[in-house]
């Protein structure tokens, strides 16, 4: 399986397992199709785009700032073989959406099929409120840096549920 397959591979399993819905034209297309295009069109909502080459501002601005001021979205994904300056991460932050940049390093290794981390399962918002009201809001803390709250594109007060050996353990 080459580099660019495992990557998309991993990244759409990641996108399944936030159960965000995906738009059904872009998993027939070809891998280096979606690779080669500046943006694509994960839903609605949401875009994403492969960025292989070390980019500059000016890349940035006209191949994703540029594009994405005429379309209507909430959230960004990128993900990039190269980390991004000060000045490319201000640029992103300008555009007040919700913008998540993983590196092809996140995606090479599916993080939830590894033998040494156990199940998570982000609640739903009835079951969490039930399990802060137990515990009083006192629930253990995980960081948002987190690489599983970053999988799973955590908020803030959101609560993981965790399946170890012989219990379960609850984080937020």
């Amino acid at each position: 399986m080459s580099e660019k397959e495992i990557l998309l591979k991993n990244f759409f399993k990641m996108i399944k397992n936030r159960k965000v819905e995906i738009n059904k034209e872009l998993l027939e297309e070809p891998i280096e199709i979606i690779f080669e295009r500046n943006l694509n069109e994960l839903n609605k909502d949401t875009y994403f785009s492969f960025i292989n080459l070390k980019v500059g501002v000016k890349d940035i601005k006209i191949k994703i700032i540029d594009n994405l001021k005429k379309k209507k979205y909430k959230s960004l994904i990128l993900i990039t073989r190269y980390k991004f300056n000060s000045y490319i991460m201000n640029k992103l932050k300008e555009l007040n959406k919700d913008i998540e940049i993983f590196s092809f390093n996140n995606l090479y290794i599916n993080l939830i099929d590894h033998v040494l981390v156990p199940k998570h399962e982000l609640l739903s918002e009835k079951y969490e409120v039930m399990i802060k009201e137990k515990f009083n809001n006192r629930l253990p803390l995980i960081k948002k840096t987190d690489p599983i709250c970053r999988y799973y594109n955590c908020k803030v007060g959101q609560v993981l549920k965790i399946y170890r050996k012989n219990e379960i353990y609850y984080r937020m």
